[in-house]
């Protein structure tokens, strides 16, 4: 070693170890079943990567279809889960894959299978976040899985027929699929945690048209926003498609006076998203994410600004909406900071 990096200066530069990150396995397959997977617990999480991949073997007629946002329906649902019961996130591939596009301003990988007949490959990555990318310090949400004897994430798997629709006389299977996971952790930031960022979703099926379609909205911390999906399955095989002539104007309301959105235009909401998010992924530059829109409630990342919903007596989500035709469904995803016992903790005591 040289004079010069003997000098103390340089090796107090940078860190021996801080970032790491670690292959936690595979999930294996098992249609229609949950397959858990347990994840290491030595350092605090910054966030979960799931990398889908696998090959849909269409036989004697191409398919009539492969949906739209294939091949993310073959994951019907992912959770994270400490000790088998403190559930942080819980929502299906679908709707996580597009929180972490509002997030990042980036749509990771999403490769739909061909549908002609042959052996055709697929794959998508879900990004699992725990730091709030929306927010001033996002080490403030590290989650610390050293607080659980086990921390899971948890698929629950679909079938063929969740991604694709054979075609007439013809046959659809699944080989080789499975779910590699990654996670990404940190040594650094212990002190810094106020809070668990914890993602719930819900769902209706829209049966009529009507100006007051309403959620009622889990009182559970800090509200930092509101993720909206708007589907329409119209039958002959298509599958779920997102649609943006279902929803036509969001209110979120407490305590029934007081607005925290009013009226808001859907397609306002969408394009405006496209500027805040820096989101690509539209059919043009500029073009919103069909079926998609989020409303945040997080003002210059501060959490201090997020909405308290606990010290809300009753909170709404209250959308007007149009029944067209088929299965039209709306699932909404909570965004939620819960605030660390410990620090609840020490507010009431100051």
């Amino acid at each position: 070693m040289s004079a010069a990096l003997d000098n103390p200066v340089y090796q107090s530069l940078g860190k021996t170890f801080q970032r790491a990150w670690i292959g936690a396995g595979t999930i294996a397959f098992n249609q229609g079943n949950t397959v858990p997977l347990e994840l290491p617990n030595a350092l605090l999480q910054k966030g979960i990567a799931l990398r889908l991949t696998g090959n849909l073997v269409i036989a004697t007629a191409n398919a009539q279809a492969v949906f739209i946002e294939a091949p993310l329906g073959l994951i019907k649902n992912v959770r994270v889960v400490g000790d088998g019961r403190r559930v942080l996130i819980n929502s299906p591939a679908r709707d996580l894959f597009r929180l972490a596009h509002f997030a990042w301003g980036k749509q990771a990988e999403i490769s739909p299978p061909l549908s002609t007949i042959g052996t055709r490959p697929f794959s998508a990555l879900i990004r699992l976040d725990h730091e709030t990318h929306f927010a001033v310090n996002p080490v403030e949400s590290l989650f610390d899985p050293r607080l659980y004897k086990k921390v899971t994430v948890e698929i629950t798997w679909g079938a063929a027929t969740d991604i694709a629709t054979a075609g007439g006389g013809g046959t659809i299977a699944l080989t080789s699929v499975q779910c590699d996971v990654l996670v990404e952790q940190t040594s650094e930031g212990i002190t810094q945690i106020l809070c668990d960022h914890e993602v719930t979703p819900d769902e209706q099926p829209v049966t009529a048209s009507s100006a007051l379609f309403q959620f009622k909205v889990p009182q559970n911390g800090l509200l930092i926003g509101v993720q909206l999906r708007s589907d329409r399955d119209a039958g002959a095989g298509a599958g779920p498609t997102p649609v943006d002539d279902l929803i036509n104007s969001i209110t979120l309301k407490s305590d029934t006076t007081v607005a925290h959105a009013d009226s808001v235009n859907w397609s306002t909401l969408q394009r405006l998203n496209v500027l805040q998010y820096q989101l690509d992924g539209g059919a043009s530059p500029g073009a919103q994410i069909p079926g998609y829109a989020y409303l945040p409630l997080i003002e210059g990342g501060m959490l201090s600004s997020a909405l308290n919903t606990n010290a809300l007596n009753d909170l709404r989500l209250i959308l007007n909406v149009t029944r067209t035709s088929g299965t039209e469904i709306v699932h909404v995803t909570y965004d939620f900071l819960v605030p660390r016992r410990s620090l609840a903790q020490a507010v009431a005591a100051g």
